[in-house]
C-alpha cells in the first residue's frame, strides 16, 4: 500500500495543475503499480482523510465565523471558517447542496456545533445577503449570533442593476461612504446615495437599503477601522474557493 501522505501530495499536485493522466502515468512508473490500482488506493486514502477532517473536535473559542457559497464542479459547496480568538483562521466545515437553503446550512452549522464550537457570549457571523444564511444562525445559534451582512456582495449587487456608465461612480461613492467610521454618518451617506440612485434604477435603490443595518454591523458596534476591514466581507474565504475551483474546474 502507498503511503498517504506521497499518493495524496502527488496525486493532487497533478490534480492542481490539471495533469491527473500525467501524474497517474509517473507514479504507475515509479511504483510499479497499475493505473486501476493507483486510483482505487487514492480513492480509499482520500476518503480516510476526509472522514478524518470531518471528525475534527474544536479546542479553540472563537469570535467570528466567515461563511459563503460556491458552485464547483456543479455542486453548491457550503464553507465555513472561523476565527480564534488569539486570530487564527481555521475552516470549520463544508457541505454540498443544491443551493444556500437554510435547512442545508442549519446542518452545517449543527455539525460545528457537535464537533465543539465555542464562543464566550456571542459571535459575528459574517455572510452574503442570502436568507438562508440568516434563518439558519438564528435557528441554530439564536441570540447569540450577530450578523454582519457583507459589504463586497452588497456593493456588487448594488451594481448590476446599473449600466456600465453609472457603475464606476456609484462604486467609488459607495466604498467610500463605508469607510466612514461613525456609524450614523455612513449610515446616512447610504440612504442619500441611494435616494440619489432611484432616479437612475430604482432596483439597485431598493438593493442598497435592503438590510442596510446588517451592513453597518460593525459600525454600530464600534468596532476599530483596521478589524472592521477585515471583518467586513467574506474577502477572507475567498482564497479558499479559488483554491477549490483551481483544483476542481
Amino acid at each position: 500500500m502507498l503511503k498517504v501522505d506521497s499518493l495524496l501530495k502527488q496525486m493532487m499536485a497533478g490534480i492542481s495543475m490539471r495533469d491527473y493522466e500525467g501524474v497517474v502515468n509517473h507514479l504507475t512508473d515509479s511504483f510499479g503499480t497499475s493505473k486501476s490500482s493507483l486510483s482505487r488506493a487514492f480513492i480509499e486514502q482520500s476518503t480516510e482523510a476526509l472522514a478524518a477532517f470531518e471528525r475534527r473536535l474544536f479546542d479553540d473559542t472563537y469570535v467570528a465565523m466567515f461563511v459563503d457559497g460556491k458552485y464547483l464542479a456543479g455542486s453548491q459547496i457550503l464553507i465555513a471558517v472561523g476565527v480564534t480568538t488569539d486570530g487564527q483562521k481555521k475552516i470549520l466545515g463544508f457541505r454540498e447542496s443544491k443551493s444556500e437553503h437554510s435547512e442545508s446550512i442549519a446542518e452545517l452549522f449543527r455539525d460545528i456545533l457537535e464537533r465543539g464550537f465555542k464562543y464566550d457570549t456571542g459571535f459575528l457571523l459574517i455572510a452574503d445577503g442570502g436568507k438562508g444564511w440568516r434563518k439558519a444562525a438564528r435557528d441554530v445559534f439564536g441570540t447569540a449570533v450577530v450578523i454582519q451582512r457583507c459589504q463586497v456582495h452588497k456593493i456588487r449587487n448594488v451594481l448590476s442593476y446599473l449600466s456600465k456608465m453609472d457603475q464606476k461612480d456609484i462604486d467609488a461613492r459607495l466604498k467610500e461612504a463605508f469607510r466612514i467610521d461613525d456609524y450614523h454618518e455612513a449610515k446616512s451617506a447610504l440612504q442619500k446615495l441611494a435616494d440619489e440612485i432611484e432616479p437612475m434604477n430604482r432596483n439597485a435603490a431598493q438593493s442598497l437599503r435592503g438590510g442596510l443595518e446588517e451592513a453597518l454591523t460593525l459600525h454600530r458596534l464600534n468596532i476599530p477601522p483596521l478589524l472592521r476591514i477585515s471583518f467586513a466581507t467574506t474577502n477572507p474565504i475567498e482564497s479558499i474557493n479559488a483554491e477549490l475551483a483551481r483544483r476542481l474546474n
